[in-house]
């Protein structure tokens, strides 16, 4: 039987095989927590390490017993999970995977496979899984939904997703933002509620605290997140004017776009920048699916494909400006 393999297809695999080099082999040099893990990897401390997810003690334990506990093999292994699964989706969701491509490599290349190597897999996984949200498929989702917990604790904002985005109308998730932001402008405070729910559930809040990264002021509507409603109602602009050429896959994407804002906009009332802005981050992943779906509804596409390109990259430049920051290896 004669395999044909399409020159696509050869396209990504080269494309991923670069990509996992560059992010596993650390090509421009360590960024912002590659030193924190590798002192963690280092030291394998039993309480450091036990604050982990299931799958970095795996991945640790894989690299000490195959690979003569070799770091290099411990990011290799992150940078090959996280960046096959997105170039997977990418190829196989994205009306337009080379935009996809380009916008990934201008944003979460970065700031996932190249500093936050746990979340990186997670949102992988998370992508792959917004099918199963269209089809319906619960089991296959949460499924996914397990395995995406196991390398990030933030993926367990995966299970209400899945019941939020059944609701059908899509008005309310045009306006869910501004709701987001009439709650953040009221401060109402509902730290006792995640209090209440991690006690109920015997989790020490302290370890919350530990992670959401408490301050007493936060800056909410900074560029980023002015930018991110921008483009929401310019996206929903589209979509309710378009509605007969949107997919059920696109208007899920949309919805989880508009869960994104809100969520950030509500969880910012806590004074906990670090869980804001992972979630924030987590959601607006999608970004890289749905603004190809939304450009490829326009005749002029090559020309809101280039607003698109540049759009990300001020963001690209916002991040190695602000965000990223490149150290020698020990």
């Amino acid at each position: 039987m004669k395999i044909i393999i399409k020159k696509e297809n050869i396209f990504y695999i080269i494309l991923s095989l670069i990509l996992i080099m560059i992010a596993g082999l650390r090509v421009f040099g360590w960024a912002n927590d590659t030193s924190n893990y590798f002192n963690l990897f280092v030291d394998q401390d039993v309480a450091f390490t036990a604050m982990k997810e299931l799958s970095f003690r795996l991945i640790i334990f894989i690299s000490n017993v195959v690979f003569s506990r070799s770091f290099t093999s411990f990011l290799l292994i992150y940078a090959i999970l996280g960046i096959s699964l997105k170039i997977f989706v990418f190829s196989k969701y994205s009306p337009m995977p080379t935009l996809s491509i380009i916008l990934y490599l201008l944003s979460y290349f970065w700031l996932h496979e190249y500093i936050q190597i746990r979340a990186g897999v997670a949102t992988g996984i998370f992508m792959l899984s917004i099918n199963d949200l269209t089809d319906k498929n619960s089991k296959k989702y949460f499924i996914k939904t397990f395995l995406a917990i196991m390398f990030h604790w933030s993926s367990i904002i995966m299970v209400p997703i899945y019941f939020l985005v059944k609701h059908k109308n899509l008005r309310h998730f045009a306006i869910l933002p501004i709701l987001g932001i009439i709650l953040n402008i009221l401060n109402i405070n509902l730290y006792f509620l995640i209090e209440f729910l991690l006690n109920s559930t015997g989790i020490d809040d302290r370890f919350y605290t530990m992670y959401a990264g408490y301050q007493n002021e936060i800056n909410v509507f900074n560029l980023i997140s002015i930018s991110y409603l921008l483009l929401f109602y310019t996206i929903t602009l589209v979509i309710f004017t378009r509605k007969n050429r949107i997919t059920d896959y696109e208007i899920v994407l949309y919805k989880i776009f508009s869960l994104g804002i809100f969520i950030f906009f509500l969880v910012s009332v806590l004074n906990a920048p670090v869980v804001a802005f992972r979630l924030l981050e987590y959601f607006m992943v999608v970004l890289l699916v749905l603004i190809p779906c939304i450009v490829i509804k326009f005749k002029e596409r090559l020309f809101v494909s280039v607003l698109a390109i540049a759009y990300y990259s001020l963001y690209c430049y916002y991040l190695f400006a602000n965000v990223i920051e490149f150290e020698k290896a020990l």
